[in-house]
């Protein structure tokens, strides 16, 4: 069996040779660990290793490093560090600890943190200059001051001016004297006296009787006196109306009801009745020798003593509650009510007010969207307008106020390229394609024009493609350029694009038309606002042409086109009225079409101009806003 001499108690102790019971179990040192049955530490770095009985030992040997020292800014790695005496300081060893001491003499001294200076020494002296500060020094080495004595007094503000001072001088100026009275300070001021256009400066002054005019003194009030007897009152200018005298004496008249009297010192006047009194009310006026207050228009007059009282009976409101035609029911006493209109289910309300009356405004909420068809069905139906002859017409109800910018048709739209002919000469021409889409919208009139659609508002979108051509003097070889003019949501959308030829015939394309065939929306500016209520909308085209050149007029061939629009398909059958053979006119359906110039009229025109189609089509539209 395998043992091994114990270093901690000098016997043989037993161990396994494998297995993890002879392991000591985890150690770690620096950043690695490891399970061992046996530790060594071994002498490096200027440390030995050792056993003192069971104690593990460890020494470094002087010279092998002490490591990284720093100081400022430096740091290094010595086997021997140095303190050096500099600056005043020397350094020394008791045993283990490091002494350092301040050799006296060379420090530096602020005095008022604003000047230095190097001094060996430093003394604080008492009373310097008089100035009754005295020094000491306390147990723990602070420095100690006091001003018993009678020093600065402190802060001394006169003004805006302050200052510290050892003594403080009153001096005479301004009409103020200072003197000293046991210990107070004194003060004697002249003051200003004016009197009509005189003034002087008095340090006491005295009111003297005359002119009828007595003075004396109630405790600190100055009190006067005029007495009729001294001939104070001997002249008062007195005005009445337009007339005024210089007078001693004044008497009251009685005169025209009124007479006078005097209770004391405060004159009376009353007003026996016995004329006309002129009274206004609205824009009459009369000569009156009594006024009745009437009572009128909920307004009741009374007379309490001497004063009239007026009370007002405030007028019932309300509405039917048993509807429109439900008589008052449902009012209330407007006496300290207030009735309020509350809008509400789409109703908006506003008032406004001049000062003198005040409106109420109803209004519905508007809409700014709107379609006459929901959904087109699982059958596809078209139609075609005959430019500048034949517009679609089609029938539709709005609920709400509703404003618009555009309206909006899906249509079928097409494409067209064209080649011309050249001619050996040089030339810069354009040419110009036209096409025009109008909207109006109609309502039946009333009365006699009841049969008849009213315009109640219109739009229109113009296209425009121009074709521009430039080559030389050959007449074949240039360049071409193609500008487009549409409509898109209610504003103007433009497209352009070049490109060059070196031969051959003049030859249009239409690379740049791709963005402009096939299904697209057609979208006519109508910039309105509709009331609730029935409505037809027609709607047509008309088209044109121009250029500036007989050698390419047939480039207007090279445009966008309108084919068709998408309807929506109702019951293939006509009808027609009781006792008439006529089973097309009318637009009874709510659909068909109106033969005009491209839709453009705002001319009253009759419902039996409407002409009904196969199964009775109804265009699709909307109504837009555009952001």
């Amino acid at each position: 069996m395998p043992y091994k001499l114990n270093p901690f108690t000098g016997e043989l102790d037993y161990y396994e040779t494998s297995g993890a019971g002879g392991n000591t179990g985890s150690i770690s040192a620096g950043t690695t660990n490891a399970s061992l049955g046996e530790i060594v530490f071994s002498d490096s770095n200027g440390v030995s290793f050792g056993i003192s009985g069971q104690t593990l030992t460890a020494s470094v040997v002087p010279g092998s490093g002490i490591g990284t020292i720093s100081a400022g800014t430096q740091s290094g790695t010595f086997g021997e560090l140095i303190f050096s005496d500099s600056n005043g300081i020397s350094f020394g060893l008791d045993g283990q600890t490091i002494t350092a001491s301040i050799a006296g003499g060379g420090g530096t001294i602020y005095v008022n943190n604003s000047s230095s200076t190097i001094l060996g020494a430093v003394s604080f002296n008492d009373n310097t200059n008089g100035g009754g500060v005295y020094f000491g020094l306390d147990a723990f080495g602070v420095i100690t001051a006091s001003a018993p004595g009678a020093g600065a007094i402190g802060s001394i503000y006169a003004g805006t001016t302050d200052a510290s001072l050892g003594m403080v001088t009153f001096g005479n100026a301004n009409n103020v004297s200072f003197g000293m009275d046991t210990g107070y300070v004194t003060a004697a001021a002249d003051f200003a006296i004016s009197a009509g256009t005189t003034d002087a400066r008095y340090s006491g002054f005295s009111f003297s009787d005359g002119n009828g005019v007595s003075f004396g003194i109630n405790g600190q009030t100055v009190t006067a006196s005029v007495s009729p007897a001294g001939g104070g009152l001997t002249n008062i200018n007195v005005s009445a109306g337009t007339t005024s005298n210089d007078l001693s004496n004044i008497v009251f008249l009685d005169s025209n009801g009124v007479s006078f009297g005097l209770d004391g010192s405060t004159i009376t006047a009353s007003y026996q009745g016995s004329g006309n009194i002129s009274f206004s009310a609205g824009t009459t006026s009369d000569n009156l020798a009594s006024l009745v207050f009437s009572n009128s228009n909920n307004m009741s007059f009374g007379l309490n003593g001497s004063t009239v009282t007026a009370s007002f009976d405030p007028i019932n409101i309300g509405m039917s509650t048993n509807g429109n035609t439900g008589g008052t029911t449902g009012t209330f006493d407007g006496a300290g009510l207030q009735y309020i209109f509350v809008g509400s289910n789409g109703i908006r309300l506003s008032q406004s007010s001049n000062g003198s009356s005040v409106s109420l405004s109803v209004q519905q909420f508007v809409l700014s969207s709107y379609e006459n068809i929901v959904g087109f069905g699982t059958s596809t139906f078209t139609q075609s307008l005959n430019p500048g002859s034949v517009s679609a017409a089609v029938a539709f109800n709005i609920q709400a106020p509703l404003s618009v910018s555009f309206i909006r048709i899906p249509a079928m739209l097409t494409i067209a390229s064209t080649t011309l002919t050249t001619a050996a000469a040089s030339l810069s021409a354009s040419a110009d394609a036209y096409t025009t889409f109008n909207a109006v919208v109609y309502s039946l009139g009333t009365g006699a024009n009841s049969r008849n659609l009213q315009s109640v508002a219109s739009g229109s979108r113009g296209w425009t493609v121009r074709n521009s051509i430039s080559v030389g003097v050959d007449g074949t070889s240039g360049s071409y350029s193609q500008f487009i003019t549409v409509g898109a949501e209610g504003n103007n959308a433009t497209f352009s694009t070049q490109y060059t030829s070196a031969g051959g015939a003049y030859s249009f394309v239409t690379t740049a038309m791709t963005a402009f065939t096939g299904s697209r929306f057609l979208d006519i500016d109508f910039n309105n606002y509709l009331n609730p209520g029935n409505y037809w909308l027609v709607f047509g085209m008309t088209t044109g042409s121009a250029s500036n050149s007989a050698r390419i007029s047939a480039a207007t061939n090279c445009r966008i086109g309108y084919a068709s629009h998408q309807v929506a398909g109702q019951w293939n059958v006509n009808f027609g009225i009781m006792g008439s053979t006529n089973l097309s006119s009318g637009g009874l359906l709510g659909a068909g079409s109106f033969s005009t110039v491209g839709g453009g009229t705002t001319n009253s025109i009759p419902i039996s101009a409407i002409s009904s189609s196969a199964s009775n089509i109804r265009p699709y539209f909307q109504m837009l806003r555009s952001a």
